[in-house]
């Protein structure tokens, strides 16, 4: 994983009380549901930790800690792995306006280009397309092990994403940034008066 971390799996998580307590304060509210059904969008604990993350808390992952994690038989099948891919592909929709290069850009016509669905929607499409080989594999048959299917399968998860969003993508980003962009303030506020310090607030 990258360093600093700007996420973490949620497979043995720990949270400071006092972190959660100030997201929650600071508005943040889940827009992800996480997996309902045989619904497999994922991604809440991914936002969960890029939200903390933002707010100014340091992620850390400690080597001494050991999980065991225990999986039913089809959850390790091929078929469940494009579903589950094709689920979280849906769900990075919405984690997009929790990244910095969505969170830095200003107010223009790049800005507005870029939180249109049907701009994203058409990009979706595009790789979809280039890759029309690929797309007959997933079509056809299981495909099992072919890397190309799993990038087709990412792209059709984040196409039916785009369309379940399509008319909302905007409002969903607007109300990620105007959560961040507020904790960061009241954070930054409370370092320069010696009452937090990012390096020491950590999870």
């Amino acid at each position: 994983m990258q360093n600093p971390l700007t996420y973490l799996p949620t497979a043995g998580l720990c949270v400071r009380k006092a972190a959660w307590d100030r997201l929650i304060q600071n508005g943040f509210r889940f827009q992800l549901t996480g997996r309902l059904g045989k619904k497999l969008q994922g991604g809440e604990d991914t936002e969960l930790t890029l939200a903390l993350h933002l707010s100014g808390w340091k992620l850390l992952v400690d080597p001494r800690l050991r999980l065991q994690h225990f999986m039913p038989s089809p959850r390790l099948r091929w078929t469940y792995l494009r579903r589950l891919l094709r689920g979280y592909a849906a769900s990075h929709v919405t984690l997009d306006a929790y990244t910095e290069y969505g969170l830095s850009l200003r107010p223009g016509f790049r800005r507005w280009l870029s939180e249109r669905w049907w701009y994203q929607f058409g990009k979706s499409l595009g790789q979809i397309a280039s890759r029309p080989h690929a797309v007959m594999a997933a079509l056809s048959s299981c495909a099992e092990g072919r890397s190309e299917v799993i990038k087709i399968e990412q792209q059709f998860g984040r196409a039916l994403g785009l369309l379940q969003l399509r008319g909302t993508v905007w409002c969903v980003a607007a109300r990620i940034k105007k959560c961040v962009v507020e904790a960061l303030i009241r954070f930054r506020a409370g370092s320069n008066a010696g009452t937090s310090r990012i390096g020491q607030n950590a999870y």
